[in-house]
């Protein structure tokens, strides 16, 4: 890796100001200040002798220059500027200076050149060199007399005629005057010299002027040379899109504890060492540590915790360090909730009508928990359940099929789920309606409670007796499953498929759902079960995507409770898959989510958990199941998000997200994407 060298890249510049920081010309009046000094004594006197061997006595006069000025730090399209800085010199001269003078100083020249200093590439001072010329001028005010007499101007030598009439003299300060009868009518001022008939028989009288003026005891012009040294680290520096920069990757939202990446770059080098502060507003976020150093790529990471019992929270999250002594700050935006420790969050439709689902998922401190076997209940015996027990995949979810008994009238009861983790009982409760005449078709599936990449899966169809020809079709939540055949064809009632779970599949809870039509009528059933398929690359590539700015406009489509409608707002999405800065893959990095919003309407996509990844060279998608929050939908969400990578760090995003009641959001958009986004394979570093 090249060492940066900002001293190479940076040039500086001193700019004198007032003390508000407002340039001002050297050499206008009042720019410096160039005064004397009082003396506790008064002036000294000092005896020199001349070369001539003559023996004067001058005196010493102390003089304070003084002003402000700014230190300006320019790169590739950077400018940094500082505080106001003050400078005073000193100066002692020997003047003729004798008492009742005074001193009269301005500048008649002033230049300032800085000069940066680096050390290991990075700056660590500024020099400056004044160059100052002052005139300097000891003086007291005089009265002088100039003799002086009244004259009388010639005339005007002009080709050109005009007539002029001349006003009558005033006989008290011209007594005698002579004026031809030719000028006492219109007279022409443009005669010849020759020409007499304008008389200047003036009385001329001398007269003694006294003027009032500074008499100069002493003049001398002195240049000087003066060099000042300012520590980078003592200059406070303001900077317009500065030449080293800070990136942070911040996910859409947190819940609980989460990760922040980031990078410091100057250029496209980054930067070793950096020590990266950071803070939250509000102050509700714990980041550990709240400062870090950057590694020889230039990245830094940390974790953040957000306290239980903080509801949804909208947080700017700051990163500020220091290069070289520009300062380096970059904020983005986020969501933070954490509603408790362990809990077990439950879903179901408002009325099961024969056949229906209870869908959940297990978290503790915002992390999905992987294994917890669920136990699900009923207050009601004629409600039963496709297993009364299931394991919890990798993102926490679980699904469970619920059958009603036929014959049952409409009543409410209340399902129940309980779990061991961590060795706290941890239980959660829904009510819902059930119904289910007596007179309907049943509709039976056989699945196993976990499948294993390859299973067959039996069913039967009854209407009063088996039905025979009905084309089944199976379907999954989330859609990670293949059916063959699908349809499948009933056959005295009976009817068998063969499932089969995608390659690189994690444990993941699935809802596998039967439907039919049987004389026009639909008859489906549902059933949970837990699918995996692992092999041995668990991550086919590794990436981190994002928007710049963590914002972008988009406009959404959504279907809520069977009626579509259209949002306009801004939409975060961020996704983190297996990736690292090493040349390797992680395969515990697993996050993505979604946050949008449009006026009062807020629709968050959370706790995102894969079931799939996959790259291409400019395209980067995963697949799986997140939860969704804000103020219109509450429940388990199959997401699917696809970045296409386009010229000039743009990016196209795809977003398709469903859940089992119907409900959808979907949309397309064009955004800038955040400065560090990496889609890559494993082997490589970001």
């Amino acid at each position: 890796m090249n060492q940066l060298n900002l001293c190479d890249v940076l040039t500086a510049n001193c700019i004198l100001t007032d003390q508000e920081g407002t340039p001002l010309d050297p050499l206008s009046p009042g720019s410096v200040s160039c005064k004397e000094i009082p003396q506790q004594n008064g002036r000294q006197d000092v005896t020199k002798t001349l070369p001539s061997g003559e023996v004067i006595i001058l005196q010493q006069v102390s003089v304070q220059i003084s002003g402000f000025f700014i230190i300006e730090i320019t790169g590739p399209g950077t400018t940094c500027r500082s505080q106001v800085l003050p400078f005073c010199f000193n100066e002692t001269y020997l003047l003729c200076a004798p008492e009742g003078t005074e001193l009269e100083c301005h500048l008649t020249q002033f230049d300032c050149r800085a000069q940066l200093n680096c050390q290991d590439g990075l700056v660590t001072s500024v020099n400056l060199f004044l160059t100052t010329c002052q005139d300097i001028q000891m003086v007291t005010d005089t009265v002088i007399n100039i003799p002086a007499e009244w004259c009388t101007p010639r005339q005007e030598l002009n080709l050109n005629r005009c007539s002029m009439k001349l006003p009558n003299q005033c006989p008290e300060i011209f007594p005698s005057t002579t004026i031809s009868e030719e000028s006492q009518g219109n007279v022409n001022a443009n005669k010849s010299t020759n020409d007499t008939s304008v008389s200047s028989n003036h009385i001329l009288q001398n007269e003694l002027a006294c003027l009032s003026t500074s008499k100069v005891y002493d003049w001398i012009v002195s240049p000087n040379t003066y060099q000042l040294n300012f520590n980078v680290d003592d200059l406070v520096l303001d900077c317009d899109n500065p030449p080293c920069d800070a990136h942070l990757f911040v996910h859409a939202a947190y819940v609980c504890e989460g990760d922040l990446q980031g990078q410091v770059l100057c250029g496209d080098i980054p930067v070793d060492g950096a020590e990266v502060s950071l803070s939250a507003a509000p102050d509700i976020v714990t980041f550990s540590p709240e400062t870090t150093l950057t590694d020889a790529n230039g990245n830094f990471d940390t974790n953040l915790t957000i306290p239980p019992g903080t509801p949804p929270t909208s947080v700017t999250i700051t990163a500020n360090t220091f290069v070289s002594g520009l300062p380096i700050t970059t904020s983005l935006d986020t969501i933070v909730e954490c509603q408790g420790p362990c809990l077990i969050e439950l879903f179901t439709t408002d009325v099961i009508e024969c056949d229906g689902f209870v869908e959940g998922r297990v978290m503790c401190g915002g992390t999905p928990i992987e294994g917890a076997t669920i136990q699900v209940t009923s207050d009601s015996s004629d409600v039963t359940f496709a297993h009364d027990q299931i394991i919890t995949g990798t993102d926490g979810n679980f699904f469970v099929g619920v059958t009603v008994e036929p014959g049952t009238s409409l009543q409410t009861i209340t399902i129940d789920a309980s779990t061991i983790v961590e060795g706290q009982n941890v239980s959660s409760s829904i009510d819902t309606q059930i119904v289910c005449p007596d007179d309907l078709c049943v509709l039976t599936l056989d699945v196993p409670a976990n499948i294993n990449c390859e299973a067959v899966i039996t069913g039967s169809i009854d209407c009063d007796g088996p039905i025979s020809g009905a084309d089944v079709t199976l379907s999954s939540f989330p859609d990670i499953l293949t059916f063959s055949p699908n349809p499948t064809l009933s056959l005295n009632g009976n009817f068998s498929t063969t499932v089969t779970v995608q390659e690189n599949t994690p444990l993941t809870s699935v809802l596998i759902t039967a439907t039919t039509m049987v004389n026009g009528e639909t008859v489906s059933t549902h059933v949970g079960t837990d699918v995996e398929c692992p092999a041995q690359e668990e991550c086919p590539c590794k990436f981190r995507i994002g928007i710049q700015g963590n914002r972008a406009p988009a406009t959404v489509n959504i279907t809520q409770q069977g009626v579509p409608s259209t949002l306009e707002g801004t939409i975060n999405v961020t996704a983190v898959e297996c990736f690292t800065a090493a040349p390797m893959c992680n395969p515990a990095v697993d996050n993505f989510n979604i946050t949008f919003r449009s006026g009062g309407t807020t629709i968050n996509f959370v706790q995102g958990r894969r079931v799939h990844i996959d790259c291409t060279a400019n395209t980067a998608r995963v697949h799986g199941t997140a939860m969704a929050s804000g103020n219109l939908f509450d429940d388990i969400f199959d997401v699917e998000i696809i970045l296409t990578l386009l010229p000039g760090n743009m990016g196209t995003w795809q977003i398709n997200a469903r859940d089992l009641l119907g409900n959808s959001f979907s949309t397309t958009f064009t955004a800038r994407l955040s400065p560090i986004t990496f889609i890559g394979d494993c082997n490589q570093r970001p």
